[in-house]
């Protein structure tokens, strides 16, 4: 395998987020070096890490971002290298965005919805039960908000409103029990190619701590996983992505009461996903 130099922009949803204004903050920096340290065992042999560990290496390496957002080839061209390929902003933000996932698992969550005004999400919440808001962009548990229907205070109402405000859509689903955190990696170049099914663990707010390679999965489970990656796949082709991604599922008992079921797709990160290895490869398969 070629040299890889790489910048590991594990804030690119924020990015995404925030527009053309975004600049880190002392604590994304503090938090996205650690989990680059983390990580570093898992890279290729010779590879090295331009951000944010400010690693030198071959200056023949091939480019790698996380994910190709402007912020990354800035970076690149900082350092006087090529930028990596990779859509542009638009496309990125299109199928990083919750609703795009959305639309794709309509039904696999029933009381789901995107909504995108007010007078919606208020009809939403109106329904008895543990809700929860999400944002159009979020990492590791950020830009959600747990409500209880029919009891939505001015706090909630000013998240919706925020939310809506900044992206003209807010998602509310089902607060539901999760026993097992699932992500399956792949990549997309011209057809779908996916590399593993993993199992998540992580904190009490959400964030990743460990992978670790999903055992003892029923088949029908993986099947029903491997389906779900290849019909992503074909919807991140379709938008105009090329690269690798990951979809984000889970095994849940609803609200504690009800037998275990799959929901095979509750997010899309369009871009390496934490727990990538060679395994999944670092370049195109």
């Amino acid at each position: 395998m070629s040299r890889i130099a790489l910048v590991l922009n594990f804030d690119a949803e924020l990015e995404l987020d925030r527009g053309p204004s975004y600049q880190p903050t002392r604590p994304t920096i503090a938090r996205t070096t650690e989990l680059a340290r983390a990580m570093r065992s898992t890279l290729p042999e010779g590879a090295f890490v331009i951000a944010p560990l400010a690693e030198t290496g071959e200056p023949s390496a091939r480019s790698i971002a996380w994910c190709p957002t402007t912020r990354a080839k800035k970076i690149f061209a900082a350092a006087h290298r090529s930028p990596p390929d990779g859509p542009d902003m638009a496309v990125l933000a299109r199928v990083n965005a919750r609703p795009f996932a959305h639309a794709l698992s309509e039904g696999e969550l029933p009381g789901a919805v995107v909504v995108h005004d007010l007078e919606s999400a208020e009809r939403a919440l109106a329904r008895s039960g543990a809700w929860l808001l999400k944002r159009v962009f979020g990492v590791s548990g950020r830009g959600q908000r747990p409500v209880r229907g029919g009891e939505t205070s001015e706090s909630d109402r000013a998240f919706v409103a925020a939310s809506l405000a900044r992206h003209g859509s807010i998602v509310i689903e089902p607060r539901v029990r999760i026993e097992r955190e699932l992500s399956v990696h792949a990549w997309r170049t011209d057809a779908t190619y996916v590399r593993s099914i993993r199992e998540q663990i992580v904190d009490t707010y959400g964030a990743f701590t460990a992978s670790t390679l999903a055992r003892d999965l029923p088949s029908a489970i993986e099947r029903s996983l491997v389906d779900s990656a290849e019909r992503v796949g074909e919807a991140l082709g379709e938008a105009g992505y090329r690269g690798p991604f990951g979809i984000d599922a889970y095994l849940h008992r609803g609200d504690g009461t009800q037998p275990p079921a799959l929901r095979a797709l509750s997010e899309i990160n369009a871009r390496y996903c934490m727990g990538w290895d060679e395994r999944d490869g670092w370049l195109p398969p």
